[in-house]
């Protein structure tokens, strides 16, 4: 799929806004817990940085449906951002409106703003074509980056497109539709689905979308509910959307038409609520107490999601993090029945829970030989001592030693926070965070690195101090 990204555009001294997906989980006191989904919009927010944008941020943050929430705020992601970026982010208490138009007139080429949650108005979700154009008439040019939330209907991924000619998706956006279109294109096999997140509505087309191209299917997070419950299953106090119970039915049903190896649950951990403090216990998925709620998938269960995945046909390894080398070996399991397991209703259960394997065995032999080389080298300046605030640029190397090919190559540079500081890279960075640390998450860009290949990236760090060659 050919798509227009973010790094094909000029951003200088253009409005840039990029619509992130800063959905993130916060304490009471409004303090960010978890910043995956802040850190996977870095590599975007600094492309724009580095071009010269005024960058505006635009993104939902829970369901306030329309209401001003105090505590669904975005206020206090922006010190948390700024702290991850190295940089001020300034904030509008409004996406739209006066106090929005006012935050982006006042920006520089290289100012940082984040508008407050866009969900505050009811015609975000309503996909309202005034409210689109207000979102536009904010920017010059409009980047889809929220990969999480690109399918909802909603104005700041829809309307707003009918206003704003300049528009690509941003970095995240083009590595997950590369990554996508890799499993589903033309996959090794067995290919495995895996699903979580609490709700199967706003899953249900994708499931339906890859029963015809998987040949597993593993379900989790409080989704996985649903789909007990339609197993005839008590959950007690689980969260469930119980207007899909049908629907998962009728997921059940088209698996096994397909003979699509469909993996639930089959032990939970249970909590009185939803608190770390709160008591927890583990029991069978068939076996939720009333007034108990299923938080997290149990160790059988685990152990089941983990065997579904070793038994995937041989592919292209990982590259220097996940590095595996040794003897070839040759395991063989033997799978014996245990006794069926009863649910309420009587009868076996069906496939997936829990499963019971025939009498087979299964032979599991590897025949590659994985291996690379790292190196870092100055390429500027040569013979010199670099003074202070001169620009230093090194090349890093992953040289493939092995006799097969590395799907994805992932690297970290590392160098000392007080001499050096991170200024860009030949290739986007997945993160720059911890202080003195630059990570790729693939510096192969989606291909793969073949036996005897060189990949590589150049980074320029800005000197703190005289820096010698």
């Amino acid at each position: 799929m050919k798509i227009r990204t973010v790094d094909q555009l000029d951003l200088s001294g253009k409005r840039t806004l990029i619509r992130v997906d800063f959905n993130v989980p916060m304490d009471k006191a409004g303090k960010v817990t978890d910043d995956t989904r802040l850190e996977a919009a870095l590599p975007t927010i600094r492309l724009a940085i580095e071009r010269g944008a005024k960058t505006i941020l635009l993104s939902h943050l829970g369901r306030p449906k329309g209401k001003r929430l105090p505590e669904m705020s975005l206020a206090s992601v922006a010190p948390r951002l700024a702290q991850l970026l190295g940089r001020p982010v300034a904030f509008a208490p409004d996406c739209v409106g006066e106090p929005a138009e006012v935050a982006v007139a006042a920006m520089k080429p290289g100012d940082v703003l984040l508008l407050e949650n866009v969900r505050y108005h009811a015609g975000e979700e309503k996909n309202d074509e005034g409210f689109g154009g207000k979102l536009a008439a904010l920017c010059d040019v409009y980047v889809n980056d929220a990969f999480a939330t690109a399918h909802r209907g909603h104005a700041s991924n829809v309307a707003i497109l009918k206003f704003v000619k300049e528009r690509a998706a941003g970095l995240l956006m083009k590595d997950e539709i590369a990554y996508f279109e890799k499993a589903l294109v033309s996959p090794a096999r067995p290919l495995i689905a895996v699903f979580g997140g609490a709700k199967i509505s706003g899953k249900i087309e994708a499931i339906n979308n890859v029963l015809g191209k998987v040949d597993k299917i593993l379900i989790g997070g409080a989704m996985a509910n649903t789909f007990l419950a339609a197993l005839g299953y008590g959950i007690g106090k689980s969260l469930y959307e119980a207007e899909m119970v049908d629907t998962a039915k009728r997921v059940l049903a088209g698996a096994a038409e397909r003979k699509v190896r469909l993996h639930l649950p089959v032990d939970v951990v249970v909590a009185e609520r939803l608190e770390a403090s709160a008591p927890s216990r583990t029991v069978p998925a068939d076996g939720i107490p009333e007034g108990m709620m299923a938080l997290d998938i149990g160790p059988a269960t685990g152990a089941l999601f983990r065997e579904a995945q070793r038994d995937r046909a041989p592919q292209p390894v990982r590259g220097p993090r996940h590095h595996r080398d040794g003897p070839q070996r040759l395991q063989v399991r033997s799978h014996r029945p245990g006794p069926t397991k009863r649910r309420p209703g009587g009868g076996p259960p069906p496939p997936g829970q829990p499963p019971q394997p025939p009498q087979t065995n299964s032979i599991t032999y590897g025949t590659t030989r994985t291996g690379y080389t790292v190196a870092k080298s100055q390429t500027s300046p040569v013979g010199r001592t670099a003074a202070v605030g001169e620009q230093i640029t090194f090349t890093l190397k992953v040289v493939n030693t092995g006799d097969v090919a590395l799907a994805t190559v992932p690297l970290t540079d590392t160098f000392n926070p007080t001499i050096l500081q991170y200024v860009t890279s030949s290739i986007p960075p997945f993160a720059t965070a911890p202080a003195g640390t630059v990570t790729w998450s693939d510096i192969m860009g989606g291909a793969t690195l073949t036996p005897g290949a060189t990949g590589q990236v150049t980074v320029k760090n800005g000197s703190n101090a005289p820096v010698s060659a």
